[in-house]
């Protein structure tokens, strides 16, 4: 063996061992925050709250950022100097901040005061309401197990009469256990745990304060921040580290970014499109239940579940016989966001299958609360980017190949290519396919029916509308190959009846 054969095994093997001992490190790391996961997260609560006016800040710059850039490349592009052009530009994004709060305000809190109002001064006839529907209910329950000879005793039917006793009793005993715990804490109403309040809410003000302008000062000298950042990363590292720290803050910007505001503004439509459904089927409290579904709409999977239970719970006071209709409302329009509205918004910014957002919402969820429900997917789609690029990156020194159709087992009753696409862009992959053989078929100078007249009009007013993606060349390409085989058929068809005649 020569000196050069010597170094390479010897290089391999450092870098094997080195791998082995990164792969432990983390692995010890992990056992370690699993185990000290409570001081860690009291660790970083406190962190947090310490730090917490510039995060802030830190967010509502980046949230800012595309709808300042907005302003200032596209409305003010033609005022000069840069400097005022850049002040106009943080006003109105500043202005459109504040409007969307104010929005939320006048649309949510009035439909508040109006239901608490509406129950307050119906409240018999609501109750009547309600327990005149629970009993039919419980008719239905007896009559249906009668009919299989059987019976339960656990549902019984209830009176308002009763329903108003029970309350009454649980108010009576919630007002005894108040006296009595103003008679064991008999400062818990004192001028200093006023003041320690009113001083709480002064903190509080003034860190929001801070926080504005923390994420001003970073929108109106972003560019000077970068230099100053890139200055410091080329005075301590070399390029071959900052070539990473680049990759993995690109990572992270698309993941994090484009989850975002894909997620905000998809759910702006799932709020819009509730709101219109709940119209059309006179549901009460439309504006307060749609705002409700669009707002828990953000959190992945689990979302439209917390959304539904207390939008459910609202309706039953007003119209318990619209419950089920609402709760259907909710599930079509959460199946449409899931299979059509999504894919097309967030497209493949996050990268990651169903399976693992869900582990990611559960996971970041029991860590974290519900910061950790909204950052936990794009916070794994950025750690399984960067471990997918590290894996291709080993196949390709091996001479394999990187996708992962490649490793399907031989004997796999699925086509590979198929089963790694989403249920989405199958149907779009068909509906494509669909559109070229009909496009075809009217260029020969066939007839269509008025069902494929119909498919090919939807087709070319979604592309117009820019709703429907264009054509990909992967399908082009595989209706090519389609109707090759067809063509081949149909020769080898006409062949055998030439025969046979």
């Amino acid at each position: 063996m020569n000196n050069g054969e010597f170094d390479q095994n010897a290089r391999k093997k450092r870098r094997r061992i080195t791998l082995i001992s990164m792969a432990l490190a983390v692995l010890i790391l992990l056992i370690f925050v699993i185990i000290n996961s409570k001081a860690i997260n009291s660790w970083i609560g406190s962190a947090l709250r310490l730090f917490s006016p510039i995060l802030i800040g830190v967010i509502i710059a980046y949230l800012l950022l595309p709808v300042f850039r907005f302003f200032e490349r596209r409305v003010f592009r033609n005022i000069h100097p840069l400097g005022l052009r850049r002040t106009l530009a943080l006003i109105c994004a500043y202005l459109f901040l504040l409007l969307i709060f104010v929005l939320l305000f006048m649309l949510i809190v009035p439909q508040i005061l109006t239901g608490i109002n509406k129950l307050l001064n119906n409240y018999p006839e609501y109750l009547q309401t309600s327990v005149t529907h629970y009993n039919d209910f419980i008719e239905w329950v007896n009559g249906t197990l009668q009919k299989w000879n059987l019976s339960q005793t656990f549902l019984q039917k209830i009176t308002a009469e009763e329903v108003n006793n029970n309350l009454s009793s649980l108010i009576n005993d919630v007002g005894k256990l108040v006296a009595l715990l103003q008679r064991l804490i008999p400062s818990a109403a004192t001028p200093g745990k006023v003041i320690s309040a009113v001083g709480s809410a002064v903190v509080g003000i003034t860190k929001a304060i801070f926080a504005f302008f923390i994420s001003l000062y970073l929108l109106a000298s972003k560019e000077r921040l970068y230099a100053q950042t890139m200055k410091l990363r080329r005075a301590i590292f070399d390029d071959r580290v900052n070539a990473r720290i680049t990759r993995v803050c690109t990572v992270a910007d698309r993941s994090f970014g484009s989850f975002l505001e894909g997620k905000l503004f998809d759910s702006l439509i799932i709020g819009i499109l509730t709101y219109v459904a709940l119209l059309i089927f006179r549901i009460p409290y439309p504006v307060l239940i749609a705002a409700i579904i669009g707002i828990t709409n953000i959190v992945p999977i689990i979302g439209p579940i917390f959304g539904a239970v207390p939008s459910a719970l609202i309706v039953a006071f007003e119209q318990p016989a619209k419950v089920v209709p609402v709760l259907l409302i909710i599930l079509v329009i959460q199946q449409i966001d899931g299979n059509i509205i999504g894919p097309k918004i967030l497209g493949r910014s996050n990268g990651i299958s169903s399976l693992c957002v869900l582990v990611a919402v559960m996971i970041m969820g029991k860590i974290w609360g519900l910061v950790g429900m909204l950052i936990g997917v794009p916070l794994f789609a950025t750690a399984l980017d960067l471990l997918d690029t590290l894996f291709k990156d080993r196949l390709r020194a091996k001479g394999l190949p990187t996708t992962t159709e490649n490793y399907y087992p031989p004997d796999s009753p699925l086509d590979p290519a198929t089963d790694m696409q989403s249920g989405s862009e199958r149907s779009l992959r068909k509906w494509e396919s669909k559109v070229l053989r009909l496009r075809k078929q009217k260029a020969e100078g066939k007839k269509l029916s008025a069902g494929d007249r119909w498919i090919v009009w939807l087709y070319t007013k979604g592309r117009k509308l820019n709703i429907v993606p264009k054509i990909s060349p992967e399908s082009l390409a595989q209706f090519a190959a389609e109707e090759a085989i067809r063509a081949e058929a149909r020769e080898a068809k006409e062949r055998v009846s030439e025969a046979n005649k």
